[in-house]
């Protein structure tokens, strides 16, 4: 494989260098900010250079086309929510437990990570554009986790089996949405704590 060189423009301060790997992670870094900003149908090659202060050549040439740069991003949000989910599951024993972790996990991101939340908001959303595909992949992947974890607890007799292991983690899903607005909307964290044991408790423990 031909060796990444990065293209610089005389016309601006050459960048620092870096490895093509640490530039990549960069570059994709920077990316998220700007789509966080400008929306997935407006940011562009252009924003992320000025945001990374590069070239905007370079970013072309890890991003070649608007595709490729959407890709990046989305593949990026698409890791890091599912490491999100792995990682705050795997440190509880219970179903509920699990869950419960998962969604106070995500709100915390929306303060240590909001770029990050705004464009996994942004992207559920295009359900008209290329990338909606993507997030459809994106969402069964992480609805199959959580009913992996429902099925899980109805198998331990901690879930009562009337309990739908589908709809419970849709219920779960589709609370990410209000957990995040609640956080940006500035609602007490007491508040936020109040309404995930409520989400949970509703949606697995209660029986219809």
């Amino acid at each position: 494989m031909a060796e990444i060189k990065e293209v610089h423009s005389t016309l601006r301060k050459r960048a620092k260098r870096m490895a093509p790997g640490e530039r990549r992670q960069q570059l994709n870094e920077c990316a998220v900010r700007v789509f966080s900003r400008f929306g997935l149908g407006n940011a562009g090659h252009a924003q992320v250079a000025d945001e990374a202060d590069v070239s905007t050549p370079t970013v072309f040439l890890y991003m070649p086309n608007r595709q490729a740069l959407i890709d990046s991003v989305l593949a990026e949000i698409n890791r890091y929510l599912v490491d999100l989910v792995v990682n705050a599951a795997a440190g509880e024993e219970t179903a509920s437990g699990k869950l419960l972790a998962v969604t106070h996990a995500f709100a915390a991101a929306t303060d240590s990570d909001p770029d990050y939340v705004k464009v996994f908001l942004n992207w559920s959303t295009v359900v008209h554009e290329e990338s909606w595909p993507q997030y459809v992949s994106f969402q069964d992947h992480i609805l199959a986790l959580f009913e992996t974890i429902i099925e899980d607890g109805i198998r331990t007799g901690e879930i009562p089996s009337a309990v739908n292991p589908i709809w419970g983690a849709h219920l779960v899903m589709g609370s990410a949405h209000m957990i995040a607005q609640m956080k940006f909307r500035g609602r007490d964290q007491r508040d936020i704590n109040d309404f995930l044991e409520a989400l949970i408790h509703g949606a697995l423990l209660d029986r219809l």
